[in-house]
């Protein structure tokens, strides 16, 4: 499987210990994929190689930069490197966008989808969630969150500004 580069060109850290990483593709086109799916990204540490997942948190039925979350993990030796050791400009290789609890949009329907997360989980809902939104203009989407408090809640403006703009369209219940 052929491996793609990712420039980081931001970076925001963000409640609950989350980076939020975003990248434009130095090598040519963004690569496609679903709402829903993770990059798998690849190092080479100490002669051996590590790879590790995480979501995206972008859409791609949206006009936005791929981006990624990353929850720091106190003994994760790849989270801790790309939370304290990464920044904007260097280069990361991954494997294409992966993974099966995908979302593919039908503009024609009109449904109700629930969506239950917590914690740094809410981030391939994220992702479907602008791509509902966005994408199906008769759907409607409830979202059931559970974090610890709001000061962790990660995405919590985003959703919100989300739920104003869609007021008759989406509704998040906070747990």
């Amino acid at each position: 499987m052929e491996l793609i580069r990712l420039r980081v060109t931001h970076m925001k850290y963000t409640p609950g210990d989350t980076l939020v990483l975003t990248f434009d593709v130095p090598d040519g086109v963004k690569p496609q994929y679903l709402a829903g799916q993770f990059l798998t990204l690849v190092f080479e540490i100490h002669g051996r190689e590590l790879r590790r997942s995480y979501s995206l948190c972008s859409s791609p039925d949206v006009d936005e930069p791929l981006s990624i979350a990353i929850k720091r993990v106190e003994n994760g030796e790849i989270s801790r490197f790309l939370h304290h050791k990464t920044s904007v400009g260097d280069v990361l290789t991954a494997l294409p966008p992966n993974g099966l609890f995908t979302y593919q949009p039908q503009a024609s329907l009109r449904r109700t989808v629930f969506l239950f997360g917590a914690g740094v989980g809410i981030t391939p809902l994220f992702s479907i969630i602008k791509t509902a939104l966005n994408t199906e203009q008769r759907s409607k989407i409830i979202l059931v969150y559970s974090s610890r408090s709001v000061d962790e809640t990660l995405f919590y403006e985003e959703l919100n500004q989300l739920q104003g703009q869609f007021a008759a369209r989406f509704r998040i219940i906070y747990v």
